[in-house]
């Protein structure tokens, strides 16, 4: 199994700044020292961020609610627990309730969790309660979101209000040729369609160049494209997502869609494998951040 960006990334950096590098947990957790001080990495998480603003990035509903509160604009998304942890009305009429509201086209996916598992758009009650059944059998609660149809997605990484990175989340795409499916042309160039897709078995015309999947996640095969020229609107509403939630250290994702620019979540984990391994200079950029990260980690207290 390859080593993860961010190891490779700590241990050059921790070479080149004389501090003392150690790993546990199979290198899931990281011990830095320096001049008597020592400071730890969990998984994605260098520990700049107060635990609260930590818990609240990593629940979708929860720090919603928190951006409706600070007027940041964002996708609503509706909290629905475990049946089994939580005694609550019946799921099926509460999730009804919020189909109808949401328009009856929503996106279904775990409200504690990241990478693009278990997320599914749903256009019918019947699969709205197939869906979030499904979820919870690997989850503690559910999260239901209004669909967009989102045009352009980015992510800004930001280290106390300042973007170090930004980039667009680019989905992949076939061109037809007149005689084969959409799966049968994303087979041939080694991907597969998600089982939500609307047109699977039409014959793509020639020339046209279907998107394979609807959702911008880049463990789902989307690419990480430079943003040029720079978009300050985008970085102020990432800020704007962080500061709300007290994130220091974090990558926000942001939609561009009809309904304008929305935080669609954040994450206090900054992770940048899919990123050093699209770009020449990805591991150059990644190492840069987590090197900025590093140098903070050891600042003095301010």
């Amino acid at each position: 199994m390859a080593e993860r960006i961010l190891l490779r990334a700590l241990r050059d950096v921790c070479r080149e700044n004389d501090i003392v590098f150690h790993t546990f947990a199979d290198g899931w957790v990281v011990r830095l020292e320096q001049n008597g001080r020592a400071r730890h990495v969990h998984g994605y998480d260098f520990g700049l961020n107060p635990a609260d603003a930590t818990l609240l990035a990593r629940d979708k509903a929860a720090a919603a609610d928190i951006f409706r509160h600070a007027g940041v604009p964002h996708i609503e998304h509706a909290f629905f627990p475990h049946p089994g942890l939580a005694a609550l009305p019946d799921l099926t009429e509460r999730l009804s309730v919020c189909f109808d509201r949401m328009g009856r086209d929503v996106v279904v996916k775990p409200n504690d969790d990241t990478g693009g598992q278990d997320v599914n758009r749903v256009r019918n009650r019947r699969d709205l309660v197939r869906h979030v059944r499904r979820v919870f059998r690997r989850n503690r609660s559910a999260a239901v979101s209004p669909y967009r149809g989102i045009a352009s997605e980015y992510r800004v990484v930001l280290l106390d209000g300042v973007p170090l990175l930004v980039y667009a989340k680019e989905r992949r795409s076939v061109t037809g040729d007149g005689r084969r499916t959409l799966r049968e042309l994303a087979v041939a160039s080694g991907f597969s369609l998600p089982d939500d897709h609307e047109t699977p078995d039409e014959i793509v015309p020639a020339g046209e160049r279907p998107l394979l999947d609807w959702r911008h996640n880049l463990g789902r095969g989307a690419i990480p494209v430079s943003v040029d020229p720079a978009r300050p609107d985008i970085e102020r509403l990432a800020r704007r997502a962080a500061e709300a939630l007290g994130l220091r250290f974090a990558s926000v994702d942001v939609a561009e869609s009809n309904a304008g620019l929305e935080i669609v979540e954040a994450n206090s984990g900054v992770m940048m494998e899919a990123l050093s391994a699209a770009w020449t200079d990805g591991y150059a950029r990644a190492k840069a951040v987590y090197r900025a990260a590093v140098q903070t980690l050891f600042s003095p207290p301010q």
